[in-house]
């Protein structure tokens, strides 16, 4: 038991020490990037278009590297899924010059406004990493017309469940018909609940899936499952949040009534 306890003890040690270690520091002159300017074209870009901005760079020892970042919306909002935009570095004119292009293929959904696209360097000269931070996610800007002023999340326009009638002992289908420009909507969480005011009844609604039913428009269904035990007839309440594909949320008040079976049912 002895044997067992001293090796624990020994692991905990080594990592509490492995996770104290401090980061490298930069050396004493070390100086990162400088974002000279940046130009974007088209300018404005269009809904649907692909942009490209080219960022003017200086640096004491030059800029090796560039990574393209999130998409940042003009509502300040991340957009929503993987990160599109690529970036390219080419030696500027003058010593320790570069320029970065940087690409990116907007959505037919883009809202009009400012958006930005985070961009970090790299200056050490070799291109490796270590201790030279360069710079990291800076958002530089660019500008969006001829699409929708859209910053707020979906709208809900229409709830039904299935069966009409839903049961308080057997599951059952809630869909939200919902609105935005940037269709179409997704669930924030992946589950909800539907509870009686001032009461435990209640129902968990999860499993969400998403049609499309136009270019604004979405079904959100999910399946709700009242609580075996405490589930009771009457008004159910929820107020879930959704998102739009530009990363606007809203919450939503969906109401639904649960019913007792029929006699003999």
């Amino acid at each position: 038991m002895r044997r067992v306890v001293v090796a624990v003890i020994g692991v905990l040690t080594v990592a509490g020490v492995t996770a104290c270690i401090p980061a490298p520091t930069p050396p004493p002159l070390y100086k990162p990037p400088v974002i000279v300017s940046s130009a974007a074209s088209p300018d404005p870009a269009a809904p649907g278009q692909v942009v490209t901005i080219t960022v003017d760079t200086t640096d004491d020892e030059g800029v090796t590297a560039a990574t393209a970042g999130n998409l940042i919306t003009p509502a300040g909002k991340v957009l929503p899924g993987p990160r599109v935009c690529t970036a390219e570095v080419e030696p500027g004119a003058a010593a320790g010059a570069a320029v970065v292009t940087v690409t990116c293929p907007l959505p037919a959904f883009a809202s009009n406004g400012k958006w930005h696209v985070e961009v970090s360097l790299t200056d050490r000269p070799d291109g490796s990493d270590g201790y030279y931070p360069g710079l990291r996610d800076r958002r530089i800007p660019f500008v969006v017309a001829g699409g929708a002023d859209d910053h707020s999340g979906p709208r809900l326009v229409e709830v039904r469940t299935d069966p009409e009638r839903p049961l308080r002992t057997a599951p059952f289908e809630l869909t939200m018909r919902l609105e935005d420009q940037a269709s179409p909507a997704a669930m924030v969480n992946t589950t909800f609940w539907l509870q009686m005011p001032f009461h435990d009844s209640n129902a968990q609604c999860s499993k969400p899936r998403v049609e499309v039913v136009s270019s604004t428009v979405s079904d959100l269904t999910v399946t709700c499952t009242p609580h075996p035990s405490w589930a009771q007839s009457g008004f159910h309440r929820a107020a879930p949040t959704v998102r739009d594909a530009l990363g606007n949320e809203r919450n939503n008040e969906v109401s639904v009534t649960l019913y007792d079976p029929l006699p003999g049912g």
